[in-house]
């Protein structure tokens, strides 16, 4: 009975204690802001550098964290090209002076008044590997929620 006991209070404190344990080097490299979806920050493992990935709306939050932690830009990513994935690509295009990737299956997308949002570089559609600043990043063709659906894996 006693052992029991040490059991399940070891299993309770490791379970209360992992979400502060669990923030290892490698998942604080990925920030995430709200916007009008998600717009993720993903720091390369120098603490220098980093690539913005689905500006959907502009955010102060995201512009004060890249300025505080003195980061550089090297690049923006679009996993697909509807407006609430898009809509800040011109501001931090400009801002920090990148291009914008995005596949072209979603190239109707950036029409209108998105069209200042579109990429500078159209991805291969085929898998393919891009060298962005110091980060390596396989994009990985995904259609579905869209034709030009992408997911990126960097720096595996």
């Amino acid at each position: 009975m006693p052992e029991k006991f040490w059991l399940m209070l070891f299993v309770l404190i490791s379970v209360l204690v992992h979400p502060f344990m669990a923030h290892s080097q490698e998942q604080q490299r990925v920030k995430t802001f709200e916007t009008a979806c998600n717009t993720y920050l993903f720091i390369h493992e120098d603490g220098k550098t980093a690539l913005i990935i689905d500006p959907g709306t502009q955010s102060q939050n995201l512009e004060e964290f890249i300025k505080t932690d003195e980061l550089t830009i090297v690049g923006i990513l679009n996993t697909h090209g509807h407006g609430d994935h898009i809509s800040a690509n011109a501001h931090y295009a400009k801002i920090y002076n990148v291009n914008v990737y995005g596949h072209p299956g979603d190239e109707r997308g950036y029409i209108n008044k998105l069209e200042a949002h579109r990429p500078t570089k159209w991805l291969s559609t085929k898998d393919e590997t891009l060298v962005i600043g110091n980060f390596e990043i396989k994009v990985l063709n995904t259609p579905g929620h869209s034709q030009g659906s992408v997911g990126f894996l960097i720096d595996n």
